[in-house]
């Protein structure tokens, strides 16, 4: 059986996440400081997204407040 060697992420950069959404990291930023964007990870000294999370963020219509909570 042969793997597939090339992995999906599953936490995105701001400059992926912004790149997904075709939207400048400024905007992404801001997104994120209105909560109209799931909230972003911290690891470390690392911020990432959850892709599975902007996913859904995207397939449930982009809405513009988030019941994430942290």
């Amino acid at each position: 059986m042969k793997m597939n060697s090339a992995v999906e992420p599953l936490l995105l950069k701001a400059e992926e996440v912004a790149a997904l959404m075709a939207i400048s990291t400024r905007t992404l930023w801001r997104l994120v400081s209105v909560d109209s964007f799931p909230q972003p990870v911290r690891i470390g000294g690392s911020v990432r997204w959850r892709k599975s999370e902007i996913e859904n963020w995207i397939a449930s219509g982009c809405p513009r407040e988030t019941d994430d909570q942290q």
